[in-house]
């Protein structure tokens, strides 16, 4: 199976570097689709700190290069923050 994962990761197409991950989704919801994730565990965006500040900033700005080399002009980007719980919260 040439296109695994695995297959992917030694042709060099999953970019990584000391704090990041980017990689096209395995089963694309749209034309373009790829994931930017951190090495470092983080729940969902809610997670980020003051600290991460700058992490979260490469996030971003590695999605828009992705997006351009991919001839997309980046208006639709979405975040996953796991399953949607439509709890109450008492205050």
């Amino acid at each position: 199976m040439l296109d695994c994962l695995f297959c992917k990761i030694a042709r060099g197409e999953i970019y990584e570097d000391d704090e990041l991950f980017a990689f096209h989704d395995i089963k694309p919801q749209a034309p373009i689709h790829f994931l930017v994730i951190p090495k470092r565990h983080i729940e969902n965006v809610m997670g980020f700190s003051a600290e991460d500040s700058d992490l979260a900033g490469r996030l971003i700005y590695k999605a828009r290069e992705l997006a351009a080399g991919d001839s997309h002009d980046g208006r639709s980007r979405g975040q996953g923050n796991g399953p949607f719980r439509d709890e109450k919260k008492s205050v």
